[in-house]
């Protein structure tokens, strides 16, 4: 008798060690996987900053070469249409209007660049000046470092008048 009360005593000591175990392990693995879930979510929240900043860096970098390709683009098409037309024999009265005005604001673009220029100190080869924008006879000249292309001065400046402000 006592063999058998031996006998079931560790034979519950037993199950209970098997329940501890299994229970154990269970615990383990869902505090790995909490875990696990806790870095892929930390992992995918740095990835989304990362992203954005890029994006921004990207955004900067588009805008900066758009309004960069808008004045060649602008140079571009006035070069084409001159050389279309002086190697035209025939052009009409409404062609020789159209390259007058072409040519009339292909000079305005020339002065007022020499005017920023003039404001700026000539002399200086460390920066550019580019026509960003132009409403009626006042254009707005950006003047960039050729190193970082960096905006370091805004000019307004009047065609008319040849007054220059910041």
């Amino acid at each position: 008798m006592q063999n058998k009360k031996e006998i079931i005593i560790i034979s519950i000591i037993l199950v209970i060690a098997i329940l501890a175990i299994i229970i154990f392990g269970i615990y383990s693995k869902s505090n790995e996987t909490a875990s696990e879930a806790e870095n892929e979510i930390s992992n995918l929240e740095y990835n989304i900053v990362e992203e954005q900043k890029e994006n921004n860096i990207e955004e900067n970098i588009t805008n900066n070469e758009t309004i960069e390709n808008e004045i060649e683009d602008e140079n571009t098409v006035t070069n084409q249409v001159i050389e279309e037309n002086t190697t035209s024999p025939v052009v009409g009265e409404e062609e020789q209007n159209d390259e007058e005005v072409l040519n009339q604001s292909k000079n305005e673009e020339e002065i007022v660049l020499e005017k920023a220029k003039q404001e700026w100190g000539e002399e200086d080869t460390s920066v550019s000046f580019h026509i960003v924008n132009k409403e009626d006879k006042i254009y707005t000249i950006s003047v960039n470092d050729n190193n970082t292309t960096e905006v370091l001065q805004w000019y307004k400046v009047n065609a008319q008048t040849g007054e220059v402000t910041y």
